[in-house]
C-alpha cells in the first residue's frame, strides 16, 4: 500500500470508528443468562411490568438524548381462552424514590399496540417460552434531563390473563410488578410466585445534543455574579434559576447573559433550563460559592513623632494599631498594606517622605486574595515640638 494511500485509510477508519462510537446502540438490560420459566404477571386487569433503569449506568450522559427504538420481551401465552392478548411498551419517568413514586402522568412515550400471535396448534402444556421483539413505529426519545426510566409492558386494554412473563437465571437489579389489588407498582419479589427477574431489553441510541457548560464571572467580593452559556449561539431560550429564594423575582431570568445579585453569602445551585433552535431540551446545574461582600472603613490621619529628631521619619508605627477601624468588626480577614508605589510594607513600618506618606490598606480572604477592597490613610510624621494636642499620636512605643 502506498504511504498516501495508508493514510488516506486510517483517517477513513479513525472517521468511521469515531462515527460508530457516537452512533452505537445501547442495549438497556438488568438479566443475566438465558431465558427460564415463567410465571403469572397479569391480573383480571390486564398486564403490568417492567424494569427501572439509570440512563448513566448505560453509558448515556447528561449531554445525550437517548432514542428507544425497540424492545424485546421473553413470556408463555396463557391457554384456554379465546383472545391472545395486545401489548404496548410504555416509558416513564421516575425518580431514586420508584417505585413509591410512580406517577402516570410522567409518561414519556409509548409503543404501538402489537397483537400476540395464535399458538400454533396443537401444543403441549405448559405453552413454549417466546421471545419477542418489538420495532417501535416511531422512536421514543428520552430527553437529556431525564436521569431515570421505568420501561413498561402493559395491556392497552383489558383482556384479562393472556401471558406469563418468562425471567432469566440472574439478574443486577429487581423487577416491578402492578399489584393487581392496589394497582401499585412494587418489587415482583415481594408477590407469591412471581418471578423477580423478568426478561426485558430495550434498545437505543444515544444523541449527543451539546457539551452545554455554565460560565460565571464572581464580582470578587461582592454578592453579583454574571453568567453565559457555551454554544449559546445554538440557544433559542434559556430559563435561569439562581438557586436563591430569597431573591424572590429576581431569583430567576430569561436572559441569555444574565446577571445575579445574591442575597446573603453562601453556596447556591445554579440552574439552566435550555430549548435549542433544534427544539432540544436541556438542563444543566453548576454550584458557585458566594461570600458576603468585604467592608473597609475609613482611617483618619494619623500623626506620629520622629524616631530621630529632625528625620521626618518614625519607626515605630504598629499597623495592628488601626486593624480593627478599617475592618469594623469582621472576622476571617487579611489586611495587607502598600505605599504610594504599590510597594508592600511590613507590619511595622517607617514613614519613608517627609512629612506625609499616604498608606493604602488592603482588605482580602486568605484564600482569595485576588479579590479585595481598599483604603487609603495618610501617615503624618512630625517633632514633638510641633505635635498639636488635638492631634492623637498613634504607634510610638518608647
Amino acid at each position: 500500500m502506498k504511504p498516501h494511500n495508508y493514510t488516506r485509510f486510517v483517517f477513513a477508519l479513525i472517521l468511521v470508528l469515531a462515527f460508530s462510537s457516537i452512533h452505537a446502540q445501547i442495549t438497556l438490560t438488568q438479566n443475566i443468562g438465558k431465558t427460564t420459566g415463567a410465571s403469572s404477571s397479569s391480573c383480571e386487569n390486564g398486564i403490568s411490568y417492567g424494569r427501572a433503569f439509570v440512563l448513566q449506568d448505560f453509558g448515556v450522559t447528561e449531554n445525550d438524548q437517548f432514542i428507544l427504538d425497540s424492545v424485546e420481551i421473553a413470556f408463555r401465552q396463557w391457554y384456554g381462552q379465546d383472545t391472545f392478548g395486545m401489548l404496548r411498551i410504555n416509558v416513564y419517568e421516575i425518580d431514586e424514590d420508584f417505585p413509591n413514586s410512580f406517577d402516570a402522568t410522567k409518561l414519556i412515550g409509548s409503543s404501538q399496540d402489537v397483537s400476540l400471535s395464535e399458538i400454533p396448534t396443537p401444543f403441549t402444556k405448559p405453552t413454549p417460552i417466546q421471545t419477542l421483539r418489538i420495532n417501535f413505529d416511531a422512536p421514543i426519545v428520552i430527553p437529556s434531563v431525564i436521569e431515570r426510566v421505568f420501561v413498561e409492558v402493559a395491556s392497552p386494554v383489558r383482556e384479562g390473563h393472556f401471558l406469563y412473563a418468562a425471567s432469566t437465571k440472574g439478574e443486577t437489579d429487581p423487577a416491578y410488578f402492578k399489584d393487581c389489588n392496589t394497582l401499585e407498582y412494587t418489587t415482583a419479589t415481594s408477590h407469591h410466585g412471581i418471578s423477580s427477574s423478568y426478561y426485558l431489553k430495550a434498545f437505543g441510541t444515544p444523541n449527543r445534543i451539546s457539551d452545554y457548560r455554565i460560565n460565571y464571572i464572581s464580582a470578587c467580593s461582592d454578592l453579583s455574579a454574571s453568567f453565559d452559556l457555551t454554544d449559546s449561539h445554538q440557544i433559542a431560550t434559556v430559563v435561569w434559576d439562581f438557586g436563591d429564594p430569597a431573591a424572590e423575582a429576581n431569583n430567576s431570568s430569561t436572559d441569555l447573559y444574565p446577571n445575579h445579585e445574591f442575597s446573603a453569602g453562601g453556596t447556591y445551585t445554579i440552574t439552566a433550563k435550555i430549548t435549542t433552535k433544534a427544539w432540544r431540551e436541556v438542563s444543566i446545574t453548576t454550584t458557585l460559592s458566594v461570600a458576603d461582600s468585604i467592608a473597609v472603613y475609613p482611617v483618619d490621619d494619623l500623626f506620629a513623632f520622629e524616631t530621630t529628631s529632625d528625620t521626618g521619619t518614625s519607626y515605630t508605627f504598629d499597623t495592628s494599631l488601626v486593624e480593627s477601624t478599617i475592618l469594623g468588626g469582621q472576622n476571617g480577614l487579611v489586611i495587607s498594606y502598600f505605599d504610594e508605589k504599590g510597594n508592600p510594607l511590613p507590619s511595622r513600618m517607617s514613614n519613608l517622605d517627609i512629612g506625609k506618606e499616604t498608606i493604602t490598606a488592603r482588605v482580602a480572604r486568605p484564600k482569595d486574595p485576588s479579590c479585595y477592597k481598599e483604603v487609603a490613610f495618610n501617615l503624618i510624621v512630625q517633632s514633638p515640638s510641633l505635635a498639636l494636642s488635638s492631634q492623637e499620636t498613634v504607634g510610638l512605643r518608647r
